[in-house]
């Protein structure tokens, strides 16, 4: 019964399933194919539910690595060919001819080699030495070297930055917050306005009784000078209304005949952006001829995290234009 037990569990060219994924170097081809099928096998789960979790567990080794990897759908797309390329030798295992034992044979011999999913520019989005040579070495045959202990300065740095991303996002929710309580309560004062309108003897409209009808504001304050002040500022439309409203509320100015609504100012802030844009083109004229050189570069982007392939360009006048 022993044997019986053991050549259920031997898997074909796999040996026995992985059941967890451990030690202090980069998961290989035999660690993530192996883990991967206990779960497709063992647990029955789907192709793409087991290479998903797969590639989850996989990643925890490349982040505590600090190396940047690429999507997750490359890396799950990867695992599901190494799939299968097994499912197809094991279709033919019964073949004991020379080809299949060769094919048998390349398949096995990188088993021991680094599975791996880094970034496409690693090398550029990484700072530190360290981590580059390691990621040198685990892609060389039998991934040399392992990974040193956890870097704490770097730890500190990770739970910081994750600490003012989540103090942001509650700022930014606040604020939400306090907007729409805004809007309700001037919707109250409005209610108990009317309200109280109608207890002073107005008359209640009925069936009978036709209220006239509201006029709405016609003049436009959004000047092109204002719209590139707010992109600038990166203000959106509602926002744009909340804050031209106070702001004509504290001139002592009634907002009535004002147009004043998210809409009308997305519609304004567009056409004064091709007023700008229209402006811009008629002024420039230049009368002497420009040579233009263009390269990539890599440079990080807003928030400091990753880099990003941007294209510079370089108007350069001749000695003679420029006066030298």
């Amino acid at each position: 019964m022993a044997e019986n037990t053991r050549s259920r569990e031997d898997v074909y060219l796999i040996g026995n399933y992985v059941e967890d994924i451990k030690g202090s170097k980069l998961p290989s081809n035999h660690q993530a194919l192996g883990y991967f099928l206990r779960l497709h096998h063992k647990e029955n789960k789907t192709v793409r539910e087991a290479a998903n979790e797969t590639i989850d567990k996989i990643e925890e080794f490349w982040k505590r690595a600090l190396i940047p990897v690429h999507y997750k759908q490359h890396s799950v797309k990867k695992l599901e060919t190494l799939f299968m390329q097994w499912k197809g030798l094991k279709k033919n295992s019964s073949r004991k001819t020379e080809t299949q034992k060769k094919n048998e044979e390349q398949f096995t011999e990188c088993f021991n080699d680094l599975f791996d999913i880094a970034h496409a520019n690693a090398m550029e989005l990484m700072n530190i030495q360290e981590d580059k040579d390691f990621l040198m070495a685990q892609r060389k045959k039998g991934r040399q070297g392992a990974m040193s202990s956890v870097d704490n300065v770097h730890l500190k740095k990770t739970k910081n930055l994750e600490a003012r991303k989540s103090k942001h996002k509650q700022f930014c929710q606040k604020a939400r917050q306090e907007a729409e309580s805004l809007k309700e309560t001037v919707a109250l004062e409005s209610s108990s306005d009317s309200s109280a309108e109608q207890e002073q003897g107005e008359p209640i409209p009925g069936p009978s009784y036709q209220t006239p009808p509201v006029k709405r504001g016609r003049k436009k304050v959004l000047t092109p000078g204002l719209t590139a002040s707010l992109d600038r500022s990166q203000v959106s439309d509602r926002s744009a209304v909340m804050i031209i409203g106070e702001t004509i509320r504290s001139l002592g100015e009634d907002v009535g005949p004002i147009v004043l609504n998210r809409s009308s100012i997305r519609r304004s802030r567009q056409k004064n952006r091709q007023e700008i844009a229209s402006d811009i083109q008629h002024n420039f004229n230049p009368d002497d001829a420009l040579i233009v050189h263009w390269d990539g570069k890599l440079i990080e982007d807003l928030t400091g995290q990753e880099k990003v392939d941007l294209r510079q360009i370089l108007l350069e006048l001749s000695p003679e234009q420029s006066g030298i």
